[in-house]
């Protein structure tokens, strides 16, 4: 049996490591061995290594120009650094380092695992040539769970709530200033924002004179018996390559636990996988009043718990399916032998 290595060069959070377990899955599917290691001289005699971002198959290829590497693009890294650190020398020195990593990546992977449709299309305009394989995988870590379906009252309240960091990046204050227009046309409207930087939070809501707002923070393995009390979430991201290309977790989460999401159409994959999703709300940017107009008419209708529940299945069984995606992967694995 094929040994196929997994470089972790750092750490591992819920994400990715429901991630490499995925990748995982799928070597064992083809019929190869997988083992992890963090040293890079480590590969300098395997076959087939796997790595978790272009850089690190550069690295992996000056110790083993011969591997087969397969890699996994988790984000569009020179994007980030222009729009997280400015544009002073040293971050465009850092861009173009990373726009050569992505360029020998790109081409000398035997397969590349993109996070959405949307990344591969970005690679291939941004520079003009298409990997050799790709395979596309969303970020998602989390299984539908029919009982938050029921939970009581879920579907006749209100109830909007944020879970997550409080960066500007994540739109908090065109969420806000959302909520606080839904508010005034649904004045029984609440909000619970779920994170850590309770003080911040807190702070926000005086800001924008929210009224019936909440701020809490529950463990990572509470999260999904505290979201299962709401019926809408909000995940809003501007109009951005790195958005355009992202495949957020958090709408995983949010719809495993029966939570109708307001979403912008930015994020690319979730307007064309997820765009016929019933009772979900789009928005084209951040501020888009229609949302509010939304909100007020899926106010109006009752929700079928059960309705929801089986629209949402047939996306589990689909775009948020770990079977489907380790047997797409496991055969092209296998073509690479």
């Amino acid at each position: 049996m094929k040994t196929i290595s997994i470089w972790l060069d750092n750490p591992l959070n819920d994400a990715t490591s429901f991630y490499v377990d995925l990748l995982e899955q799928s070597m064992s599917k083809a019929g190869f061995r997988t083992v992890r290691f963090s040293s890079p001289e480590t590969a300098s005699k395997a076959d087939f290594v796997i790595t978790l971002h272009a850089k690190a198959t550069c690295q992996i290829l000056r110790h083993n120009p011969r591997a087969k590497v397969i890699t996994w693009y988790q984000g569009i890294v020179p994007e980030e650094a222009m729009l997280w650190q400015g544009k002073r020398l040293p971050n465009r020195m850092y861009k173009l380092a990373w726009e050569l990593f992505e360029i020998v990546a790109l081409r000398m992977s035997c397969l590349c695992v993109f996070v959405s449709d949307a990344m591969h299309v970005h690679y291939r305009q941004k520079y003009h040539f298409g990997p050799k394989a790709f395979q596309v995988i969303p970020c998602f870590n989390k299984a539908l769970l029919p009982a938050a379906f029921n939970y009581g009252g879920k579907y006749t309240t209100p109830s909007f709530v944020y879970a997550g960091g409080l960066d500007r990046w994540q739109c908090i204050d065109e969420m806000l200033t959302l909520f606080a227009k839904i508010q005034k046309k649904i004045p029984a409207a609440s909000l619970t924002i779920l994170s850590s930087q309770q003080a911040l939070a807190l702070e926000l809501l005086a800001k924008y004179s929210i009224q019936n707002g909440k701020v809490s923070y529950v463990p990572l393995a509470e999260v999904e018996h505290e979201l299962q009390k709401y019926k809408y979430g909000f995940l809003l991201r501007a109009e951005h390559p790195i958005n355009n290309v992202a495949t957020p977790t958090k709408m995983n989460t949010y719809l495993s636990c029966g939570i109708i999401p307001i979403y912008t159409s930015a994020i690319r994959d979730f307007e064309t996988r997820l765009g016929n999703l019933p009772y979900s709300i789009k928005a084209k940017h951040p501020l888009d009043e229609e949302v509010i107009s939304s909100v007020i008419k899926n106010e109006k209708h009752v929700i079928s718990a059960g309705d929801l529940l089986e629209s949402y299945e047939a996306a589990f069984a689909s775009y948020y399916s770990a079977d489907k995606y380790i047997a797409e992967l496991a055969e092209k694995i296998r073509k690479l032998s």
